[in-house]
């Protein structure tokens, strides 16, 4: 019987799987004819159509399936597809999306299922459900037909879970059929498990099928889920065989020990044991399993498939019982005892250097320390390197590195030579680092110029073992060098190491990379020297490469500087500002940060010397250049009046979206003077400003404030009212701002960003309210954390307003941090050094008495395993520990680590032996290249002023507060050496004084250089403070005091006079202004500041001299190592803070204007329609002073009309006009509102006049009732008579758009001669008669005309680069067709528009993006190449420069194109485009068509070979291309996925089209172009292609009425056509517009779904939102199976609802979103509009076939909305798309 509400068992069992949350919007349902799901009723319809029971199931969110009666009418609507029953009344139905939606809700049996088994059981189930309806009844498939091969049973079973998706037996079966091929084939053992799982997750209680999943898993080898499903199905069934079979599995593949490893080399040795899967993580679970005899207390440590013994003893052995029953992680047990009996051995012997450094102080003894472990002896090897062949040595690499064999012997045979070899004795101390001094001066008699090279090996090792030996490259000298680069040459410092005094008489040799001396001097009695700053202009071997000093009056006395290091990193002493002044200081801006295509940018540039003085007379040039590096104008500017110069750069319409740049060069060919840059998006100004405030500095997470947050309209109005929300991220980070520099917390501890939603509140009447703060439960976490706070404020109808805060989080305990004195990498066998600090929850230095440190090698193996017809793998990283030690961290210097460490990854970890400070380990890799190292950052010296600026003359006092007494060098500093002298410094400090000069310019650092002499009987060695501070000079009347007198308050559509007043102007002294007055909601969408050219010239400068000394390349005899405190900062890049909506913009700006006697000018604005604040800012200049001024005034009416309107409307919506009416100024009284409706917009007349009150400060609120009739342009006239003064008119735009596809559909009449015809009066019955069109056209005797592919390309909405050329190209050749459809003027504008849009898109390199710069292809270059040669040739105004970048990138393709067998679709192209232009090489046109003609893969291919001989009049080859084309015969895959965008019947219309171009005579051209389908789907390529053949074939217009195109009003009088031929007349009748009606999902090939959801993941009725409500957006995309394409989903917006943030939700952005699961976050493009979601994206074969995009949105406007389709279309095969069904969206207002 149909419809029984009884639940046989596995059915009961089956509905957990099929349960989902309420509320899931309506989605296509597979359909089953002649089937009864029987069983798991919901409820009962009587007496319902099909399509009835069919949208109640799918409006009912606890329906998935149902089953209809035909012959009584009954609906019976259904918890789930219960056991299918064959009935030949029967109709049923059932919802494949939902059948695996919550994959987690396994039962209790198969919890251990992995996620990427599960995933492929769900998709097998939606792919099935997918494929078409079978031919055959469900009695038919449930029986095996004699001799039924694999391959068809595998198919009837299919068939019959596409019918019966619920039937465990068929999915059994199917598994089954799978694994008898599943050797061969990995697709059938992806088969075999899915459908083996499909079966168990609907019997869990079968053993058999438990069995079967378990075979399923052993024939994917994934051996613990197949020990543990016939461990379950055991549980359930006892079996003999089945046991036998387990316990195989057990002992070949079961949890077991692997291997172990000894870490015998470490100076703390561990023991670790292997194991076949992770172990359980619970130290006191495990070691209830592990005995070790002789040592019971060594610590156990897991890690993940490891077991770990701490605290073994070298030289000893250990006997180690793991116990059977120890556990793994995934609850497997150790089957049996292993016992391990281990030995740790002695460490091998070592031998080392403990560091990079390369001077040893001469005086220190000249011993040259080395480490070693476990060996008596050393064997040694002296090398030297010649001075002069000391460059070579460093470009080859091999200075300071750890050398192999091969190294040496080069060194030794072509750079150097070698001294000597030998060995020394060291204590040999068993498996304890030793340190021994190598006394050099027995080795060495007299140290010559040049550098050594001392390697060192234990004599117990062999000489001929390979790798790299210690190796420690060094000098002995007592000549400290120090070094300062400027503007003006080499300062050079030579001060003795032993004494801190000067040297003098050191000779000095500047040397270049290919070892030419560029210059020589010697030091003065002060130790200083210079070289000329022409000496460092060098460049490649010319470059300077080394500083050589040598003191000739010691013999030997040699030492050298790299020039090629990185200079000191002064920022943590105070270094900032803007970078230094070149000789032509050039200060650049723009009026605004922000700008919309089509507006135009007006940049401002003044040129000064470095002392800021006018450099007038100058030409030069301005380079725009796009996002993607493209220059989009270059054009020359001259001197507008005190070396100032201005330009008014316009964007076009298409302009590319992104961060613009604009720079200033005095050479074109030279670098940049200047650079600024500005963006361009499609925004709106805020309107709400929106002030968020928290408590500076971290936030105890134990009690977090409040919010403050304050709200207003930038008119002037409280924001009272306003919606206000947001969300709280909480984020780890590694870093501290109290550490700079310094990493913290565990590197690879994952911490998953937690996100919850702010409480929602309203503004009150003063705009503010409070937000309390509640984090969301925290997991233990080693990692400093950080909260992000991004809160909204929303006005009605409009975007919100966003601001965003981050405040750290407090930290619970202590931590320790650690920071690299290296970049990147290590050099292989080079010691990585460390600082090591310890800080307070507080972020104060504290001291921490023992931390230990561990340094282990990271070891990375990776697991693969397929997932959506995908291969994956998860990496697995194991650790063996090398070294570790222990060390005491102090409350001041951070304390110093270094460790040798070999090639490989490795991790440090450092934790407090007391526990109480939180642990930090940080990864780095050794080996391979290494970048210049980092210089040792000097230890700090304290400068400070008695002021912070000076004028010049005075003198600054300057206090310094050394660490240690010593001598120094006081250095006045700024792009050059301005002073210079020598003071000697006690311990307690010294104040001296220093004269304030006019050369300081705008100021100047104070350098300061302490040096410490060599104190060998101390074991202290030379040392070296550095300290600075900023001296700003006071520019005085140089500095031009600026004012700006306007009013307050101005009225908008009036003009505004603005005076600007320069104090001090004197007439011989001419002084020029300009102005710009910005809307300031525009302003803060990037923060842009007041142009201040007086900052620039007189404010700060970073140091423009760098440092660098050889001071931190000492080696320490003594052990001693200086500390380092360094601190930096992060540059900034330009960000939006806003999204991009649109409205009208307040931006003026004056001309370049010069002030009169009295300093002043005077500026007339013209102010627009406007309500809000404007920014005037001033910039004021003369031949040496500069200024500026800024100041706000409010424009604004005395009456403000806000109006709240959806962003449009659809035809047949019904929404609220919402009018706020704001008096200022003392308005009060009566007041008259009128508002009139304009187009297709309605409001009731009784609504349209309102009279009100006015009070000051009080707002008035009108509600109206407003709908839309029809499709256009509409707007809203309000006319408001204030009590007093003229009335106020505000005029508001409002689009109403119908949002539903349209469609095209063609039919084809036959007309006799001298029979006539016309088309009926309801020709355009079911389409809505707004845009709807019937195009009448003659299609001669080819069966297509030209009319209806010219009208479907132009509705195309959506346009790549590749779709608007194809818009375009036809109307070069058939412009006068397209007139006769629409206005001439708009036929030839959208030519140039076209022409724009596509050379927007050319990249540098010549080729074309498809969206904007992104994926585009060769054979896209070719078709936008051809596009501009046809337009030139067409007389449009083609860019010259554009067009030859585009054909050499085609050249370019041509000559490296490669050899093929099957293909050159777009070598072919290119070629013809390049023939076109004249530019093909005829040989190259020959050899491909003699030679490879049969290789080349499309008859469109081979028919533009044909096209480019046809044009060097190669016509008999030519002949034999089109015949070789049209000869061609459609493949088996004529419709699949092509490179170039094609099909065969675009081929086909291409053939036609070059044909008839090139003079070849085709037979029966028409013939090619036979079977079109009426009703078929186009692409764009076919559109374009089909109708340039049927231009070509129809031949000229002729005078009469076709094409013919007609809306609904005109068809009652359509004309009648009569053939008035002497042969038969085709007719084409073309319907396009959009159906009326709604809108039942469907598709071919794909499938859509839209649901909405709150933030929390909810599932929401559409019908059933609130005004304010954010919800989450998402929208499921399936194909039927795998496939390639070029997908465009296209998600239209209701008036009701806007995007909230302009970015898809993935990623990082989905925190907060666990629920959505994978989701697509960076596709190939996003458009993010008013009115619709557009995304393009390709995907391939490998990709899922079920994919998931989202997006954040809120419900903005009141309202009943038309919800249109979803839709999703393979934009190159338009027949396979699919839609969603259409809908209602309610929006109802908000409570009070």
């Amino acid at each position: 019987m149909l419809g029984s509400i009884r639940l046989p068992h596995a059915i009961a069992l089956l509905l957990p799987w099929l349960l989902v949350s309420s509320g899931v919007a309506a989605q296509g349902l597979v359909r089953s004819p002649g089937v009864d799901y029987f069983g798991a009723d919901l409820r009962t319809l009587e007496s319902v159509p099909l399509d009835g029971c069919e949208r109640a199931c799918a409006d009912d969110p606890d329906c998935l399936a149902f089953t209809y009666d035909q012959r009584s009418g009954w609906c019976f609507l259904k918890s789930g597809p219960g056991e299918a029953r064959a009935a030949p009344g029967a109709r049923s139905g059932y919802r494949p999306g939902l059948l695996w939606d919550d994959p987690g809700a396994l039962p209790e049996t198969l919890a251990f299922i992995p996620p990427d088994a599960r995933a492929l059981a769900r998709e097998q189930a939606r792919a099935l459900a997918l494929e078409a309806a079978p031919g055959q009844g469900l009695a038919t498939l449930a029986r095996a037909a004699p001799g039924e091969t694999p391959a068809q049973r595998r198919a009837r079973l299919r068939a019959l879970l596409r019918l019966a998706p619920a039937d465990a037996a068929a999915w059994r079966a199917l598994a089954e059929t799978a694994l008898a091929v599943a050797a061969e084939d990995w697709r059938a053992r992806d088969e075999a498990l899915a459908a083996a799982l499909n079966a168990a997750r609907l019997t869990p209680e079968d053993g058999a099928a438990l069995a079967l999943l378990g075979r399923a898993f052993a024939a994917r080898e994934s051996w613990p889920e197949a020990i543990r499903a016939t461990r379950a199905a055991l549980a359930l069934h006892e079996d003999a065989p089945l046991r036998a079979e387990y316990a195989r599995l057990l002992a070949e593949h079961g949890f077991r020990v692997l291997d172990h490893a000894i870490d015998a080399d470490a100076a703390d040795p561990r023991i670790c044991v292997r194991f076949s899967e992770p172990i359980a993580s619970d130290r006191a679970e495990i070691g209830d399993f592990v005995r070790v005899d002789g040592d019971p207390d060594l610590a156990l440590q897991p890690e993940r498939d490891q077991l770990c013994l701490d605290g073994v003893r070298h030289g000893q052995g250990y006997r180690v019982r793991l116990r059977a029953g120890l556990p793994s992680a995934a609850g497997e047990v150790l089957a049996r005892d292993v016992d391990l009996e281990l030995y740790v051995r002695d460490r091998a012997p070592l031998a080392r250097f403990q560091s990079r450094a390369y001077v040893l102080p001469r005086g220190s003894g000249v011993r040259l320390p080395v480490v070693s472990v476990n060996s008596a002896r050393l064997a040694l090897e002296l090398y030297r390197v010649d001075d002069r062949a000391l460059t070579q040595v460093r470009e080859e690499g091999l200075f300071e590195r750890q050398l192999d064999r091969w190294s040496r012997e080069r060194i030794a045979e072509r750079l150097g030579s070698a001294l000597w070899s030998g060995s020394v004795a060291v204590d040999a101390r068993r498996n304890q680092e030793v340190s021994t001094g190598i006394p050099l001066d027995a080795l060495v008699e007299r140290f010559e110029p040049g550098v050594y090279l001392l390697t060192a090996r234990p004599q117990e090792l062999s000489a001929e073992r390979d790798g790299a030996l210690a190796s420690q490259w060094f000098v002995v000298s007592d000549l400290g060098l120090s070094a300062l680069t400027g503007a003006d040459g080499l300062h050079v410092l030579v001060r003795a190491l032993g004494t801190a005094e000067p040297r003098a008489g050191v000779r000095l040799r500047l040397v270049a990379v290919n070892d030419r001396v560029l210059g020589e001097t010697r030091s003065d009695a002060a130790g200083y020297a210079r070289f000329a700053p022409g000496l460092l202009r060098g460049r490649g071997g010319d470059a300077p490469a080394l500083l050589v000093a040598e003191a000739e009056e010691a013999a030997g006395d040699y030492a050298f500087l790299d020039l090629a290091r990185a200079p000191f990193d002064l920022r943590d002493r105070g270094v900032a500002g803007r970078p230094p002044a070149a000789a032509l200081d050039v200060f650049l801006s723009s009026e605004r940060g922000a700008y919309r295509p089509g507006e135009s940018v007006v940049l401002t540039a003044l040129v000064r010397d470095r002392l800021a003085a006018a450099v007038t007379g100058l030409t030069t040039t301005l380079v725009v250049e796009r996002p993607d590096g493209h220059v989009a104008r270059r054009q020359r500017l001259d001197d507008q009046g005190g070396g100032a110069y201005r330009a008014q750069v316009a964007l076009a319409d298409t302009a590319m979206h992104g961060t613009w740049r604009a720079r200033l060069h005095a050479d074109p060919e030279g670098p940049a003077l200047a650079e600024v840059a500005f963006l361009v998006e499609d925004f709106v100004p805020e309107r709400v400003e929106l002030v968020a405030e928290l408590p500076p500095g971290p936030l105890d997470p134990a009690a977090l404030p409040d919010l403050g947050l304050e709200a207003s309209y930038r008119y002037g109005a409280p924001g009272a009212g306003l919606q206000l929300d947001g969300e709280l991220r909480v984020v780890a980070r590694d870093q501290l701002e109290a550490a700079p520099g310094f990493r913290f917390g565990l590197a690879d501890e994952d911490f998953t960003p937690l996100g919850a939603a702010l409480p929602p509140r309203r503004a009150d009447a003063a705009g503010r309210a409070r937000m309390p703060l509640v984090l969301p439960e925290l997991d233990p976490t080693t990692r400093p954390l950080a909260l992000t706070l991004q809160v909204r404020a929303s006005e009605d109808g409009a975007r919100p307003v966003e601001r965003r805060l981050t405040r750290a989080l407090r930290d619970p305990a202590p931590r320790l941090g650690a920071r690299a004195l290296f970049d990147d990498r290590v050099e292989q066998g080079a010691s990585a050094a460390f600082e090591l600090i310890a800080l307070d929850p507080g972020g104060e230095r504290i001291a921490v008495e023992r931390a230990r440190w561990t340094l282990a090698r990271l070891e990375t193996r990776f697991q693969w395993y397929r997932l959506d017809d995908r291969w994956r793998y998860e990496p697995i990283v194991t650790s063996r520990r090398v070294a570790s030690g222990e060390l005491a961290l102090g409350a001041g210097m951070p304390a110093r680590l270094e460790t040798a460490v070999d090639w490989g990854s490795y991790r440090l970890s450092v934790e407090d032996d007391a526990g109480r400070a939180l642990p930090v380990a940080l990864d780095f890799d050794a080996g391979w290249t290494t970048a210049p190292g980092r210089e040792d950052t000097p230890d700090l010296l304290g400068v400070t002023l008695d002021r912070p600026g000076y004028a010049v003359g005075e003198r600054a006092r300057v206090r310094l507060e050394p660490r240690f007494a010593g001598t120094a060098t006081v250095l006045v500093v700024g792009e050059r050496l301005l002073a210079r002298r020598q003071v000697e410094v006690p311990a307690e400090g010294l104040t001296l004084e220093l004269p304030v000069e006019a050369e300081w310019g705008a100021g100047a650092y104070v350098c300061v250089l302490l040096h410490r002499p060599l104190d060998a009987a101390a074991g202290r060695m030379p040392g070296r403070a550095i300290g600075l501070r900023w001296a700003a000079v006071d520019p005085g009347a140089r500095r031009l005091g600026v004012a700006i007198e306007a009013p307050a308050l101005a009225r908008p559509r009036a003009p505004l006079e603005v005076t600007l007043q320069v104090a001090g102007v004197t007439p011989a002294v001419p002084v020029h202004v300009t102005l710009a007055a910005v809307d300031t909601g525009i302003l803060a969408l990037t923060d842009h500041p007041a142009p201040a050219p007086d900052d620039w010239y007189f404010g700060q400068r970073r140091l423009g001299t760098e440092i660098r000394d050889l001071y931190g390349r000492l080696i320490d005899p003594f052990g001693a190592t200086p500390g380092v405190v360094r601190s930096g900062g992060d540059g900034g890049i330009l960000e939006r803070r806003a999204p991009p909506p649109t409205e009208p913009l307040l931006a003026l700006q004056s001309e370049i204007l010069e002030v009169d006697a009295e300093g002043r000018a005077r500026v007339r604005l013209a102010l627009p329609q406007f309500e809000g604040r404007v920014r005037l800012a001033a910039m004021a200049w003369s031949a040496d002073g500069v200024g500026h001024a800024a100041r706000e005034l409010l424009v604004r009416d005395p009456v403000s009309v806000r109006a709240s309107l959806p962003a449009l409307l659809a035809p047949g919506d019904r929404s609220r006009l919402g009018l706020e009416l704001t008096a200022f100024e003392g308005v009060s009284g009566a007041a008259r509102v009128e508002v009139t409706p304009l187009g297709p917009l309605r409001i009731p007349v009784a609504a349209r006049g309102h009279d009100v009150v006015l009070t000051p400060g009080a707002p008035v609120a009108l509600d109206l009732p407003l709908s839309a009739t029809a499709a256009g342009e509409g707007a809203l006239r309000v006319r408001l008579v204030p009590p007093v003064g003229a009335p106020i008119e505000r005029r508001f735009a409002l689009e109403v758009r119908d949002q539903r596809a349209a469609t095209l559909s063609r039919r084809w009449y036959r007309l006799a001669p001298g029979e006539r015809w016309r088309p009926a009066a309801d020709a355009l019955a079911g389409l809505a008669p707004a845009g709807a069109s019937l195009v009448l056209a003659d299609a001669a005797m080819t069966g297509i005309d030209v009319a209806g592919p010219l009208l479907a390309l132009d509705r195309y909405a959506y346009r790549c680069t590749e779709q608007r050329v194809s818009r375009a190209l036809p109307l070069l050749t058939l412009a006068d067709r397209a007139r006769a459809l629409e206005a001439p003027r708009e036929v030839a504008a959208r030519l140039t528009e076209t022409l724009a849009e596509v050379l927007a898109s050319q990249r540098a390199d010549g080729g074309f993006g498809r969206w904007g710069q992104d994926g585009g292809s060769a054979w896209l270059d070719a078709y936008v190449s051809d596009f501009l040669v046809r337009a030139e040739a067409h007389g449009l105004a083609v860019p010259a420069p554009a067009l030859a970048l585009a054909l050499d990138n085609l050249a370019n393709q041509v000559a490296y194109a490669p050899e093929f067998s099957h293909g050159g679709e777009s070598l072919a192209y290119a070629l013809a485009v390049l023939a076109r232009a004249g530019r093909a090489d005829l040989g190259d046109l020959r050899y491909y068509l003699d030679a490879r003609l049969e290789h080349f893969a499309t008859p469109l291919a081979r028919a533009q070979l044909g096209a480019a001989l046809a044009r060097y009049g190669e016509q008999e080859r030519a002949a034999r291309a089109f015949a070789s084309a049209v000869a061609m015969t459609p493949p088996g895959d004529a419709d699949g996925w092509r490179e170039d965008y094609g099909s065969w019947l675009r081929d086909r219309a291409g053939v036609v089209v070059l044909a008839a171009e090139s003079g070849v005579a085709l037979e029966a051209p028409a013939q090619l172009l036979a079977g079109l389908d009426p009703e078929g789907a186009l692409s764009t390529q076919e559109l374009a292609w089909l109708a340039r053949a049927a231009g070509v074939l129809s031949g000229p217009d002729d005078e009469g009425v076709l094409p013919l195109r007609l809306d609904p009003a005109a068809l009652a009088a359509a004309p009648w056509i009569e053939n008035s031929g002497e042969g038969p007349l085709t007719l084409v009748e073309t319907r396009i517009g959009v159906p009326e009606g709604a809108v039942a999902a469907g598709g071919v090939g794909y499938r859509i779904s839209r649901r909405y959801h709150d933030l929390d993941g909810r599932a929401l009725d559409p019908a059933a939102l609130v005004q304010g409500q954010r919800l989450v957006v998402v929208l499921d995309v399936e194909s039927s199976r795998a496939r390639r394409g070029r997908l465009l989903v296209v998600d239209p917006l209701p008036g009701g609802l806007a995007i909230d943030s302009p970015r898809l939700l993935g990623g990082d952005g989905a925190a907060g979103h666990d629920w959505l699961g994978e989701t697509v976050e960076w596709p190939l493009h996003q458009s993010f509009g008013r009115d619709a979601l557009v995304v393009a994206l390709e995907r391939d074969e490998t990709a899922p076939r079920r994919f998931r995009l989202a997006y954040r949105a809120r419900a903005v406007a009141p309202g009943v909305f038309t919800l249109a389709p979803a839709r999703v279309e393979d934009m190159y095969r338009p027949r396979l798309r699919g839609w969603g069904a259409s809908g209602e969206l309610q929006v109802a207002p908000p409570a009070p």
